[in-house]
């Protein structure tokens, strides 16, 4: 049982997705080509994803695919919608420099973002940005796990000691 003081620990969700792409890996390539994904392998994960396609001059990120858990913490549903159609989520915002770093990066991009939406009781998202390559090694695609850890759950008081009836 764990114990009530924390929360529960997201990173399996967000280390499972980042051992999949690790294993998609060919021998020497920085970052695993997008034509070896398969969404079989990752059921359990499906709901903690969102696909982004990468579309270049101007660099941009468009939703192809949002996990249902993820779908419930966003105010509404962007599949189909480039970042530049979004206020909120444009060149000038959190969520685009950290995907623009994983596309010139070519690794892992780890973050914590303050969070938005429309639960009261999550503060913050856990996620991993990993890029994928077509044949020629341009990053086409983002895979995103995201977790939402709920808030600390306060424990009850302790027994007055009292013994009851």
């Amino acid at each position: 049982m764990l114990p009530l003081t924390t929360e529960l620990d997201p990173r399996p969700i967000v280390d499972a997705g980042v051992e999949y792409w690790d294993s998609l890996k060919f021998e020497g390539d920085d970052i695993p080509q997008w034509s070896s994904f398969d969404p079989s392998q990752i059921r359990p994960l499906l709901s903690h994803i969102v696909l982004m396609e990468v579309g270049y001059e101007p660099l941009d990120f468009k939703y192809r695919i949002i996990g249902e858990t993820v779908l419930l913490h966003f105010w509404r549903n962007y599949t189909g919608l480039w970042l530049s159609e979004i206020d909120h989520q444009s060149e000038n915002s959190m969520l685009y420099s950290v995907l623009q770093q994983a596309v010139v990066e070519r690794q892992a991009i780890y973050g914590k973002t303050p969070y938005v939406g429309p639960k009261q009781d999550f503060r913050q998202s856990r996620e991993v940005v990993l890029p994928m390559a077509d044949p020629e090694g341009r990053v086409v695609r983002l895979l995103v796990f995201l977790e939402f850890p709920r808030k600390s759950i306060e424990p009850p008081p302790p027994p007055s000691g009292e013994d009851i009836g």
